[in-house]
Protein backbone atom coordinates (compact mmCIF):
# COMPACT_ATOMS: atom_id res chain seq x y z
CA UNK A 1 0.00 0.00 0.00
CA UNK A 2 1.27 3.31 -0.68
CA UNK A 3 1.29 6.10 1.32
CA UNK A 4 0.50 9.61 -0.15
CA UNK A 5 1.50 13.08 1.68
CA UNK A 6 -1.36 14.97 1.13
CA UNK A 7 -1.66 18.98 0.44
CA UNK A 8 -2.55 19.75 4.01
CA UNK A 9 0.41 17.43 5.57
CA UNK A 10 2.31 19.39 3.35
CA UNK A 11 1.30 22.93 4.49
CA UNK A 12 1.24 21.35 8.14
CA UNK A 13 5.03 20.88 7.87
CA UNK A 14 5.66 23.98 6.11
CA UNK A 15 3.68 26.16 8.74
CA UNK A 16 5.98 24.15 11.94
CA UNK A 17 8.99 25.15 9.91
CA UNK A 18 8.23 28.61 9.46
CA UNK A 19 7.19 29.65 13.00
CA UNK A 20 10.05 27.30 14.15
CA UNK A 21 12.69 28.80 12.44
CA UNK A 22 13.35 31.89 14.44
CA UNK A 23 13.90 29.03 17.16
CA UNK A 24 16.54 26.76 15.35
CA UNK A 25 18.31 29.65 14.13
CA UNK A 26 18.61 31.48 17.83
CA UNK A 27 19.96 27.92 18.99
CA UNK A 28 22.20 27.60 16.18
CA UNK A 29 23.84 30.88 16.01
CA UNK A 30 26.81 30.94 18.37
CA UNK A 31 28.85 33.61 16.86
CA UNK A 32 30.44 35.51 19.49
CA UNK A 33 28.53 39.24 19.41
CA UNK A 34 31.49 41.44 20.03
CA UNK A 35 35.20 41.72 18.17
CA UNK A 36 37.63 42.70 20.85
CA UNK A 37 40.44 45.13 19.58
CA UNK A 38 42.70 45.49 22.98
CA UNK A 39 42.17 43.99 25.94
CA UNK A 40 45.12 45.46 28.84
CA UNK A 41 45.03 46.99 32.19
CA UNK A 42 45.88 50.06 33.17
CA UNK A 43 48.39 50.35 35.16
CA UNK A 44 50.23 47.51 35.42
CA UNK A 45 51.92 47.47 38.71
CA UNK A 46 49.21 48.08 41.70
CA UNK A 47 49.20 47.54 45.61
CA UNK A 48 46.83 45.43 46.83
CA UNK A 49 43.84 47.69 47.87
CA UNK A 50 44.16 49.70 44.90
CA UNK A 51 42.35 50.21 41.69
CA UNK A 52 42.88 49.05 38.33
CA UNK A 53 40.91 49.50 35.36
CA UNK A 54 40.15 46.89 32.46
CA UNK A 55 40.70 49.02 29.13
CA UNK A 56 38.66 47.15 26.65
CA UNK A 57 38.23 48.31 23.19
CA UNK A 58 35.17 46.29 20.96
CA UNK A 59 33.56 46.63 17.96
CA UNK A 60 29.56 45.60 18.40
CA UNK A 61 28.04 43.09 16.49
CA UNK A 62 24.72 42.84 18.62
CA UNK A 63 23.62 44.55 21.63
CA UNK A 64 23.91 41.71 24.81
CA UNK A 65 23.43 41.31 28.23
CA UNK A 66 26.79 40.18 29.58
CA UNK A 67 27.92 38.48 32.60
CA UNK A 68 31.37 39.06 33.27
CA UNK A 69 33.42 36.76 35.78
CA UNK A 70 36.15 37.92 37.07
CA UNK A 71 39.17 36.37 38.96
CA UNK A 72 42.72 37.56 40.06
CA UNK A 73 45.28 35.24 40.86
CA UNK A 74 47.67 36.91 43.17
CA UNK A 75 51.73 36.42 43.89
CA UNK A 76 50.81 33.55 46.24
CA UNK A 77 48.46 31.48 43.19
CA UNK A 78 45.36 32.23 45.25
CA UNK A 79 42.29 32.49 43.21
CA UNK A 80 40.23 36.05 44.25
CA UNK A 81 36.72 35.98 42.66
CA UNK A 82 36.38 39.74 42.21
CA UNK A 83 31.80 40.65 41.76
CA UNK A 84 30.90 42.44 38.81
CA UNK A 85 27.48 43.18 38.12
CA UNK A 86 25.58 41.82 34.99
CA UNK A 87 25.64 44.99 32.77
CA UNK A 88 23.78 45.63 29.84
CA UNK A 89 26.73 48.34 28.29
CA UNK A 90 24.88 51.04 26.69
CA UNK A 91 26.54 51.21 23.69
CA UNK A 92 26.10 51.67 19.38
CA UNK A 93 26.67 48.82 16.97
CA UNK A 94 29.84 49.05 15.29
CA UNK A 95 32.82 50.66 16.32
CA UNK A 96 35.37 50.44 17.96
CA UNK A 97 34.14 51.89 21.14
CA UNK A 98 36.43 51.74 23.94
CA UNK A 99 35.76 51.80 27.58
CA UNK A 100 37.32 51.22 31.14
CA UNK A 101 36.18 48.69 33.51
CA UNK A 102 37.01 49.26 37.45
CA UNK A 103 38.14 46.72 39.90
CA UNK A 104 39.60 46.59 43.47
CA UNK A 105 42.24 44.41 43.96
CA UNK A 106 41.52 42.30 47.14
CA UNK A 107 43.46 43.92 50.43
CA UNK A 108 44.76 40.84 51.28
CA UNK A 109 46.37 39.60 47.94
CA UNK A 110 49.82 38.66 48.05
CA UNK A 111 52.94 40.74 46.00
CA UNK A 112 54.14 38.94 43.00
CA UNK A 113 53.30 38.40 39.32
CA UNK A 114 49.71 38.05 39.41
CA UNK A 115 46.92 37.52 36.65
CA UNK A 116 43.21 38.28 35.62
CA UNK A 117 41.19 35.89 34.53
CA UNK A 118 37.96 36.87 32.68
CA UNK A 119 34.85 34.78 30.84
CA UNK A 120 31.67 36.84 29.46
CA UNK A 121 28.92 34.79 29.00
CA UNK A 122 26.42 36.93 26.43
CA UNK A 123 22.67 36.22 25.94
CA UNK A 124 21.53 38.01 22.61
CA UNK A 125 18.10 36.40 22.37
CA UNK A 126 15.85 33.95 24.10
CA UNK A 127 17.51 30.98 23.86
CA UNK A 128 20.65 31.94 24.78
CA UNK A 129 19.15 32.84 27.99
CA UNK A 130 19.51 29.01 29.10
CA UNK A 131 22.23 28.20 26.68
CA UNK A 132 24.65 31.91 26.57
CA UNK A 133 27.36 32.06 24.40
CA UNK A 134 31.12 32.39 26.36
CA UNK A 135 33.71 33.70 26.06
CA UNK A 136 37.40 33.05 27.92
CA UNK A 137 40.25 35.64 27.30
CA UNK A 138 43.63 35.53 27.83
CA UNK A 139 44.47 36.34 31.00
CA UNK A 140 45.82 39.49 31.54
CA UNK A 141 49.36 39.43 33.68
CA UNK A 142 50.41 42.70 36.29
CA UNK A 143 52.13 43.09 39.26
CA UNK A 144 50.77 43.23 42.86
CA UNK A 145 53.57 45.81 45.08
CA UNK A 146 54.37 44.94 48.28
CA UNK A 147 52.42 47.18 50.94
CA UNK A 148 53.79 50.57 51.80
CA UNK A 149 56.05 50.37 55.48
CA UNK A 150 53.81 52.41 57.91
Amino acid sequence: MKRHILRSDLVALLVALFLTSPLIYWGLDRRDPIIVHDFSLVPTEVRAGDRILRRISVTRLQLCVTDINVVIIDGARIRWIIDEPEITRPGTLGGPDTYFAPMIIPPLAAPGEAEVRLVAKRACNPIQKFWPVITAYAPLKFTILPAKAL
